[in-house]
């Protein structure tokens, strides 16, 4: 249980970059206003400029998707800049979509030396199944957005700010102090970079990881949070309430999980959850059993105790307290490499589901749904073209160097 919660709420897209970068995305107080950005040229990066304060004066928004999408081969990372890049400054039609180069809106003049590139002819859109026609907040992704999907997108005003709150801080996944606010943080925040409405947003870190959080203070969305079986026949009492009181997205990633025994242990041996039956099994503070309930190590088969944190549950399972401890492979190293002899704890990872993890929004709030359409229509895209795995690739090989 985190007991001094630390909460941290920075405005605009950019609110998870190293106060030490050289053009981190947080605005950089200046003694006179900046000057306004036109687009459809090239701009030169000045030093504490940030890609969303870039596109504050381009467009009157922070964001600044277009402008890193339009230069991904000169702009490793939407929250790093190097003085001097020159960046190409896409012009937006009505939608907020990016125009050809050399191609300006209605009532703005054309470069004289910009010549419109040729674009492939639109492939006819497929007509929309009828069923296809039905939203539901079970954690699926769609290929392509369908007409009910958009109409409830359309309902979002532009500009409008959507309050995010990251919770549970924990690497790679959560953490202001992390490249990005974290891996989950920088899935979610690129989810919405995609949506078709200009959006801007706020992002809040806070310790713990109840859902309930998310709706108390006032909240749009929340991640990672766990989703109960709402299809199940049966629910409990306090999932049937979570079920009725979110929507939630599509899962944003999903840990594996691992049964850590000691060598010389009652359940070193164990291969199945049947062989864990009357095992003491220890799991930290705030983290769901859900996976392990389904997995079929129930209260009645085991015994769940709670600790502090992982390492905790570690030194219990070292000191013969509890016999297992179920935690995902890279929390489980990460909270071994801390610990001084390790040598008589081993993992065993076939027994236990994975955790999938989602975005949250209290169905109370009036655009709830419409957020959730955006944040699965944007993840979807991220799966096709490969960007997704790219992210999680770049959080995973940074955690591990560090």
């Amino acid at each position: 249980m985190v007991d001094c919660r630390m909460s941290m709420s920075i405005p605009g897209r950019v609110a998870v970059a190293f106060a030490m970068a050289v053009g981190v995305a947080g605005f950089v107080p200046t003694e006179a206003p900046a000057q306004e950005i036109s687009c459809g040229g090239t701009y030169q990066v000045r030093p504490g400029d940030t890609l969303s304060e870039i596109a504050v004066r381009a467009y009157g928004a922070g964001r600044f998707g277009p402008i890193f999408d339009a230069n991904r081969n000169r702009v490793s990372s939407p929250q790093r800049l190097e003085v001097g890049v020159n960046l190409f400054i896409p012009c937006l039609d009505g939608r907020g979509q990016p125009l050809p180069r050399g191609v300006r809106p209605a009532g703005i003049g054309t470069q004289a030396d910009a010549t419109p590139e040729p674009q492939p002819e639109p492939e006819p859109e497929a007509p929309v199944e009828a069923a296809a026609l039905s939203v539901s907040d079970a954690p699926t992704f769609r290929t392509a957005p369908n007409a009910l999907s958009q109409a409830i997108i359309a309902q979002v005003p532009e500009g409008a700010t959507v309050r995010l709150l990251a919770v549970n801080p924990q690497a790679p996944y959560v953490g202001y102090q992390l490249p990005e606010g974290g891996m989950l943080t920088e899935v979610v925040q690129r989810a919405l970079y995609r949506s078709p409405v200009l959006l801007d947003f706020d992002v809040t870190y806070r310790g713990g990881n109840a859902i309930g959080d998310v709706s108390e203070g006032g909240f749009d969305l929340g991640f990672p949070v766990r989703r109960p079986n709402c299809e199940a026949e049966t629910l409990s009492a306090d999932a049937e309430a979570v079920c009725s009181a979110f929507f939630f997205s599509a899962p944003i990633y999903t840990t594996g999980i691992s049964m850590y025994v000691t060598t010389t242990g009652d359940f070193s041996n164990a291969a199945t959850a049947e062989d864990l039956r009357g095992a003491r099994l220890c799991r930290p503070e705030g983290m769901s059993i859900d996976d392990l309930q389904a997995s079929g190590l129930t209260s009645g088969v085991v015994s769940f105790v709670r600790a502090r944190d992982i390492v905790e549950c570690f030194l219990l399972l070292n000191n013969g307290d509890v016999g297992v401890v179920s935690v995902s492979p890279e929390d489980g190293k990460a909270a071994l490499d801390l610990m001084p002899d390790t040598r008589r704890i081993k993992a065993i990872n076939n027994i236990g589901r994975g955790q999938a993890v989602h975005v949250a929004a209290p169905r109370s709030g009036r655009l709830a749904q419409a957020y959730i359409e955006i944040i699965n229509e944007g993840l979807a895209e991220m799966r096709s073209s490969g960007e997704y795995a790219a992210v999680v690739e770049n959080h995973l090989a940074f955690s591990k160097l560090n």
